[in-house]
């Protein structure tokens, strides 16, 4: 499966944690994910004097959501940026996950605002949260990341970027947890 009208070297996807993994349990009023929420919007930015212009997000709670945020509301200032979702799968989604009705507003959000998005497959299976990861990494050229070393979809995002050569750009401080 292939994206449509994305460039690789222009693409940059996002990994990173679910709220509770998050510092202070992804509680958005703190200190440390306000730095986290301005952070990823720099690094965006950066990205974008570097040419990249397309952000893949994986459509989960937590730094994928909020990335994506940071990429639509980036659009008023880059209005050529592009903000892609990669979802797992479709049908009944929102079950899986423990999804809180805010979450979920905000992902309908973001799938509205989103300039491309697929679904992987119709039903959830197994492995296809790493399917997922997996396909968002072989169509980008770098990762924007929010990893400190907790075991998980992450770890395996970043491991398996890593292996195949695709560059990482980690906001995560560990003294802010």
């Amino acid at each position: 499966m292939k994206l449509l009208d994305i460039n690789k070297a222009e693409t940059v996807c996002f990994t990173g944690y679910r709220p509770h993994k998050m510092p202070n349990s992804g509680d958005e009023n703190s200190v440390a994910m306000m730095k986290i929420k301005s952070d990823t919007a720099l690094m965006i930015k950066q990205m974008i004097a570097k040419g990249k212009t397309n952000f893949i997000n994986g459509l989960m709670m937590g730094f994928d959501i909020i990335a994506a945020e940071q990429v639509i509301r980036l659009k008023e200032e880059f209005p050529y940026i592009k903000c892609t979702t990669v979802a797992p799968f479709s049908i009944r989604y929102f079950e899986k996950n423990n999804w809180t009705e805010d979450w979920k507003k905000r992902a309908l959000a973001v799938c509205k605002y989103s300039d491309n998005g697929i679904s992987l497959s119709e039903h959830y299976r197994s492995g296809i949260y790493y399917e997922r990861n997996r396909y968002m990494v072989n169509h980008s050229s770098e990762v924007i990341a929010y990893y400190d070393g907790q075991p998980g979809g992450t770890r395996y995002t970043i491991e398996y970027a890593k292996a195949n050569g695709v560059l990482i750009n980690n906001i995560c401080i560990v003294e802010s947890r």
